[in-house]
């Protein structure tokens, strides 16, 4: 079997173990904080991590992470190499655990395009276990076993590196995504097809009118408040995409705030709310507004992105330019 996955695939692939008992071997280089969730490693109790903590674009708390879940890990000064082997299977690609470790969280890095191979045939498997095994004991010169005098020089490091605000030269949303995607890793298209409960509408009405939130809005930001009956992460930014007719209709840009102010509804799913304005992403010091042609766009797309969507409600805004033409 030999499989082409994308980054977003790669995850399911190895959250659950298949095979009680087995072991799953990661030589990335790169890790993002959050890294150890994403991947799913918390299911796994058998884990050896290569990766490679002194170039300077390994984040060292992700590192500390696998260390305090009691996995093993090595870093290796010229590991550049990324493989995940784990169930008599193996996939060689391009996809770091944080895309190229610049980024704070693995949340960040999900704007990068990687591509990746997924396979179960016996030589490929045994030769990425062999060059694990040469990597994991090439010792003393390249490959270190982590300590903490080691993470605590590394996280030192780390803190004082040289921060570069990411820039665009993009005015409008989708311009400025398809130039630097990494900057726009949370911002996504809210696709839904049903209109708020009527419970559901009442809590926004009693939200606008008394102080119902859970957590005390501003009196102005209040009148500019969406509300969503799915999940939706903390600080993420959403594109309102109205698919309840066969045409989508785009509303505007929202943000959840941080905290998030989520109203229970009795019997139903939460009511997650979203202040209206323009998206202005994490490391940026811009707002971006959607453009006249690009609403135009995205509507006229309706179709492909909702299959593109699939299940989901929440469709990275990234993803979604990879699919359609500016």
């Amino acid at each position: 079997m030999l499989r082409f996955i994308r980054e977003h695939e790669l995850p399911k692939q190895i959250t659950k173990p298949k095979q009680p008992g087995s072991k799953i071997r990661i030589a990335v280089p790169f890790w993002g904080k959050g890294g150890m969730r994403s991947l799913g490693l918390q299911n796994w109790k058998n884990v050896e991590v290569i990766c490679n903590l002194e170039s300077g674009g390994c984040n060292p708390y992700a590192i500390e992470e696998l260390l305090k879940a009691g996995f093993e890990v090595r870093s290796h000064r010229r590991l550049h190499a990324k493989i995940y082997i784990f169930n008599e299977r193996v996939i060689i690609g391009s996809s770091n655990v944080s895309s190229n470790g610049l980024m704070e969280t693995i949340s960040e890095a999900k704007g990068w395009v990687e591509a990746n191979v997924l396979s179960d045939e016996r030589l490929l498997v045994d030769r990425a276990r062999s060059l694990f095994r040469q990597l994991w004991t090439k010792k003393p010169t390249k490959v270190v076993e982590l300590d903490s005098e080691f993470l605590a020089d590394a996280k030192n490091a780390w803190d004082s590196r040289p921060h570069v605000g990411p820039t665009t030269t993009a005015k409008t949303l989708l311009a400025a995504c398809k130039e630097w995607p990494q900057l726009f890793a949370s911002v996504f298209l809210a696709i839904y097809t049903e209109d708020l409960s009527p419970k559901a509408n009442e809590k926004m009405r009693a939200l606008k009118t008394t102080n119902a939130a859970k957590k005390p809005l501003d009196v102005a930001d209040l009148q500019k408040a969406w509300g969503y009956q799915f999940p939706i992460n903390p600080g993420s930014w959403i594109v309102d995409f109205d698919c309840r007719r066969k045409k989508g209709k785009i509303w505007g840009c929202a943000r959840v705030q941080n905290p998030a102010t989520i109203l229970n509804v009795a019997g139903e799913d939460n009511l997650v709310i979203a202040i209206r304005g323009s998206v202005r992403p994490a490391g940026s010091d811009r707002a971006y507004k959607l453009g006249a042609r690009e609403k135009a766009l995205l509507e006229a797309n309706s179709e492909t992105l909702r299959e593109l969507a699939g299940d989901r409600t929440l469709l990275p805004l990234t993803e979604a330019l990879d699919h359609i033409a500016l």
